[in-house]
């Protein structure tokens, strides 16, 4: 198995280079802190990941055993 270092993930919010297997849990980070990433990918794709809020969720775990969604 071959390891690499290289970075080849960038993140334009906050201007820094990522590994691609970390660039997701940074990605999740924005999101936790209610904040819209934009991120370029190995393979050169840019996207925008905005936060989303989903409102008059009250019960989750109901909606979801129910198949509301």
């Amino acid at each position: 198995m071959r390891v690499t270092n290289l970075k080849n993930c960038y993140c334009h919010t906050c201007k820094k280079a990522f590994h691609y297997l970390g660039i997701a849990r940074h990605r999740r980070g924005h999101l936790d802190r209610k904040e819209n990433c934009e991120i370029t990918y190995t393979n050169g794709d840019t996207y925008c990941h905005k936060f989303r809020k989903y409102k008059g969720v009250k019960n989750e775990k109901y909606i979801l055993s129910k198949n509301i969604i």
